[in-house]
C-alpha cells in the first residue's frame, strides 16, 4: 500500500478521467486486495505497452529494444554481482595490482540485499548501494589503468589525450557524464597533456588524486592496493572467459608493446560493452537519481 500511496501523490495533479486513468478505481480504494493489486499491475502494464506502441510510431522508438532494456536483469547490470565469470574476468584480466580480498562476496551480497524492497522503511537504499558498489568497482579498474599509463616509461606509455578519449568513452558508456570526480580527473589530465614546463608537477598531482580516489573505493569494496604501480604487459595473456570471441583480435595486439599497453584501456571498454549488452545506464542513472531524491 505504501507504493500505492506514492502513486497517488505523484498523480495528484494529473487530469482526471483521461483515457489512461483506468487504475484510479484501484488507487483510491482503501480496501485494495491482493487480487486488486495484481489486476492493477496487469492493467498498468497493458496501458504502458499501448502508450509505447503509439509513441513508437510517432518517434521511431525501438519498442523491442526498449522493452529489453527495462527487464529486471538489464536494470541490475546484467546481474553482474552474481555472475562469477564476469567478476573473475574483471578481477584478473587487467592486473590492476590489488588484493581483492572479499570484494566478490560484497558484490554477491549486495545483489541479494536488493530483494529487500520494503520501500516504506529503506527507500530503496539497498538498490542504490548495489549500483554504487558495482560502479565503483568498474571505476577502480579504469583509474588503475590510467594511473599505470601515466606512471609507465615513455616507451610504453599511452598519451594523455588518448587516455582522455578512453575516459570519455568509459564515462559515456556508464552514463557518468555528471560524475564530478571523473570530470576533475579529465581536467587534470588535459592540463598535463598541454603543459610545457610543469609536467612533473601536473603528473604528481594526478597521481595523488587517483591514489586518494582508489583508496576511498577500496574501503567500500573491501580490497587493498598493492604498491608500486608498474607498466606490466604480462597480464594480457590471462584468458578472458567472458570474451572468447574477441581473444584472437586481442592477441594480435601483443606484437607491439606500444599497441599492447594502449589496448588494455581500449579492450577494457570493449569488455564492458560485451558484459553490459542491452543495459541502459541512462535508465539506471535515473533510478539512482530518484532514490537519492527520496532519501534527502
Amino acid at each position: 500500500m505504501y507504493v500505492i500511496d506514492i502513486m497517488q501523490q505523484a498523480a495528484g495533479n494529473c487530469r482526471k478521467n483521461n483515457v489512461y486513468d483506468s487504475e484510479n478505481k484501484y488507487v483510491t480504494n482503501p480496501g485494495l486486495t491482493y487480487e486488486g493489486i495484481l489486476e492493477l499491475f496487469v492493467s498498468n502494464n497493458r496501458n504502458f505497452m499501448e502508450i509505447m506502441e503509439y509513441n513508437s510510431t510517432l518517434s521511431n522508438i525501438n519498442l523491442e529494444l526498449l522493452s529489453e532494456t527495462m527487464r529486471h536483469k538489464r536494470l541490475m547490470m546484467n546481474n553482474l554481482g552474481i555472475n562469477p565469470v564476469f567478476i573473475k574476468d574483471l578481477m584478473t584480466r587487467y592486473n590492476v595490482q590489488v588484493n581483492w580480498g572479499g570484494m566478490s562476496d560484497r558484490l554477491y551480497n549486495a545483489y541479494y540485499s536488493t530483494y529487500d524492497m520494503d520501500w516504506s522503511t529503506n527507500n530503496l537504499r539497498k538498490l542504490l548501494a548495489y549500483y554504487t558498489l558495482h560502479i565503483d568497482f568498474l571505476k577502480f579498474i579504469m583509474y588503475q589503468l590510467i594511473l599505470r599509463h601515466l606512471m609507465s616509461s615513455e616507451t610504453i606509455k599511452v598519451g594523455p589525450f588518448q587516455l582522455l578519449i578512453a575516459l570519455d568513452h568509459f564515462q559515456n558508456r556508464l552514463n557518468l557524464n555528471n560524475d564530478q570526480k571523473i570530470n576533475e580527473l579529465k581536467v587534470a589530465i588535459n592540463k598535463y597533456g598541454k603543459s610545457k614546463s610543469d609536467k612533473d608537477e601536473c603528473l604528481m598531482s594526478i597521481k595523488t588524486y587517483l591514489q586518494v580516489e582508489l583508496q576511498t573505493i577500496c574501503e567500500s569494496l573491501g580490497c587493498h592496493l598493492i604498491e608500486p604501480i608498474t607498466g606490466n604487459v604480462e597480464e594480457l595473456m590471462i584468458p578472458c572467459e567472458s570474451m572468447n570471441a574477441h581473444e584472437e583480435i586481442y592477441v594480435q595486439c601483443l606484437v607491439s608493446e606500444v599497441r599492447t599497453v594502449k589496448v588494455d584501456v581500449d579492450y577494457y571498454l570493449d569488455h564492458l560493452n560485451h558484459i553490459f549488452a542491452y543495459v541502459s545506464f541512462e535508465a539506471i542513472q535515473l533510478i539512482i537519481k530518484y532514490i537519492r531524491e527520496i532519501n534527502q
